[in-house]
């Protein structure tokens, strides 16, 4: 018999669960080397959450590659507590921190922590996001974006022919919100609503979604890099932006983005504007990939400069086809991981 979880029981299975898995990729089993998120929402938490598999790899050289989900001003922080607290209780673990920002790897290497430029967008599936040649666009503009103030849907009031791409998390989302900008934007299409239905969209559906639209919309004034802004550059879209911080705009240049004032009337004209441009979203496309690529080399370089540390002579770039998936980061549960670092020890 299916019985749910009573709702005030949920966040309490949920903290349960991160205690056994989290958000992040195993890059190399010999040596562990780990792709990991580092998010405002769970830094606090973050050694709790990995210290089953902290504690299981205790003895031998770790090294974290965090990227950021979150302003960076606001992680510096927390990580540099969390290096203190691992000093004493891991001393294996090495972390590598990757600044969305240019502008803050100076400033988290003056704090004693290891740094380089390289934005969690460049890991972004190309061979999933991109354009769909033939396929007509039947809305101006998309906005994917959560259902949260902070993305400032009310921004978009005035763009004829919006479509709309969200998630709701229900135990963490204010609902009462959800509701209203549903109801302020009710003209807009929803990808998500199929029969009045809510549906995750996978990321073929995503694409497939964007590619009905002309214009991709970035509206926050402050958050992380934004996998959308991403999506929607591979994809082939144009972008209208507001004034932001946080590094969304490290893979676009003057013609395929167009910044705005942060005002209903401005967007709306942006829109129209960016749409006048005719971009070919193959150009597009592909040199918003030259951008990323030179992130994905940086990256390379780092695992490659550990492996040599180790003592291990191997290119990632011929690992990379079989390793890559879109934005590189998924739910790993810790005791396969620690599995497939234990089946790998002493080999490289």
């Amino acid at each position: 018999m299916n019985q749910e979880i009573p709702s005030r029981l949920v966040p309490r299975f949920a903290r349960l669960l991160r205690r056994t898995q989290g958000p992040y990729t195993l890059v190399s089993a010999a040596p562990p080397i780990l792709y990991v998120q580092m998010a405002e929402g769970t830094l606090a938490d973050f050694l709790e959450d990995f210290q089953m598999l902290f504690q299981a790899l205790r003895g031998q050289p770790v090294h974290l590659l965090c990227c950021h989900g979150g302003i960076e001003e606001n992680l510096l922080q927390g990580s540099l507590e969390i290096a203190a607290r691992c000093a004493e209780a891991f001393p294996d673990l090495h972390f590598h921190h990757l600044c969305n920002e240019e502008k803050s790897v100076e400033e988290w290497r003056r704090q004693g922590l290891q740094a380089i430029h390289c934005n969690h967008n460049a890991f972004v599936d190309e061979r999933v996001f991109r354009p769909l040649d033939g396929q007509p666009k039947r809305y101006r503009a998309v906005y994917d974006a959560r259902l949260v103030p902070l993305k400032r849907h009310e921004l978009a009031a005035e763009v004829q022919d919006l479509a709309l791409i969200y998630y709701v998390v229900p135990v963490v989302d204010d609902m009462e919100y959800v509701c209203k900008v549903q109801q302020d934007l009710a003209g807009a299409h929803c990808f998500n609503l199929e029969a009045g239905n809510y549906r995750l969209l996978d990321s073929t559906a995503l694409n497939h979604s964007l590619n009905d639209c002309g214009v991709g919309l970035c509206l926050s004034e402050a958050e992380g890099s934004m996998y959308a802004a991403g999506q929607y550059l591979l994809s082939g879209l144009g972008v209208v932006t507001t004034p932001s911080r946080g590094g969304r705009d490290c893979f676009w240049d003057a013609q395929s983005a167009l910044e705005v004032e942060a005002t209903p009337q401005a967007v709306c004209e942006g829109v129209t504007e960016m749409l006048s441009r005719q971009l070919d979203p193959w150009q597009v496309h592909h040199s918003t990939l030259r951008r990323m690529q030179i992130h994905r080399q940086r990256f390379f370089e780092l695992v490659e400069s550990i492996w040599r540390a180790q003592g291990v002579e191997k290119r990632l770039a011929d690992e990379w086809p079989g390793l890559f998936f879109n934005r590189f980061l998924r739910n790993q549960n810790h005791l396969e991981t620690i599995d497939r670092i234990s089946g790998a020890a002493g080999r490289p």
